[in-house]
């Protein structure tokens, strides 16, 4: 499964309850810190951030994002975070 995350605390939320090594997590630019995410894919999570912000707030934007996710995920399900 790949999540798409928007928020620090959903991050963190995930991290908490997934293993390392069987999910994806794109998150939106600016959710953790570089070491913060270079941290994470020292412990085995694959993560993927976007480089512009992810307006959550724009139907249009959001389903663009998740359109991203797809083509590089496809035939998994994508989880979003309802913020």
């Amino acid at each position: 499964m790949v999540f798409l995350i928007f928020t620090r605390s959903g991050c963190e939320g995930l991290v908490a309850q997934l293993k390392p090594n069987t999910t994806s997590f794109w998150l939106n630019s600016g959710v953790l810190t570089p070491p913060e995410i270079n941290e994470l894919r020292k412990s085995g999570y694959n993560i993927t951030e976007f480089l512009k912000p992810v307006n959550t707030n724009d139907s249009a934007a959001l389903e663009a994002a998740i359109g991203t996710v797809q083509e590089h995920h496809i035939g998994q399900n994508v989880w979003v975070e309802h913020i």
